[in-house]
């Protein structure tokens, strides 16, 4: 994913990230170079711990990445690691429709894993996902286990 985003973008690119957690890849792209970052996350403590751990500067912090109303449309690439398979199909849509202003890439994981990690993923075939998402571009990687969405 990071790969694909710094290959694709400028480090200039304004970037919001909805499910920061612990600020993973919001780090891994910072130090690639990128600085224009917005994050949300739908719990507190993430934001916490994602403060803590970029003791980088991360414009912003918001609360909330499907009901948050002020969400920010100056960023050029939305990016969602992880997130999209906790949600429901009409929330799915919800999140990539409020973010239709920008490029998005989405990374999910699919059904070839045994289990899910964090007990609620809904690890769904690289085919649901595209007709749920409908992505203008896509990557199967990890041996067919994950799948990077761009929209």
């Amino acid at each position: 994913m990071i790969e694909y985003i710094m290959g694709n973008f400028n480090k200039h690119t304004s970037v919001c990230e909805a499910g920061i957690g612990i600020g993973s890849l919001a780090n891994s792209l910072m130090c690639a170079g990128m600085r224009n970052y917005t994050g949300f996350d739908n719990s507190t403590d993430m934001l916490c711990l994602c403060k803590m751990n970029l003791k980088k500067s991360i414009n912003r912090l918001y609360f909330d990445c499907i009901k948050h109303s002020n969400v920010p449309n100056d960023s050029k690439l939305v990016v969602t690691h992880g997130v999209l398979e906790h949600f429901t199909d009409d929330e799915i849509r919800n999140i990539i429709k409020r973010y239709s202003y920008a490029i998005s890439v989405h990374y999910v994981p699919l059904d070839k894993y045994i289990m899910p990690s964090f007990g609620d993923e809904r690890l769904l075939s690289h085919h649901y996902w595209l007709e749920l998402v409908e992505p203008t571009e896509y990557y199967l990687f990890n041996d067919g286990y994950d799948l990077l969405l761009v929209k």
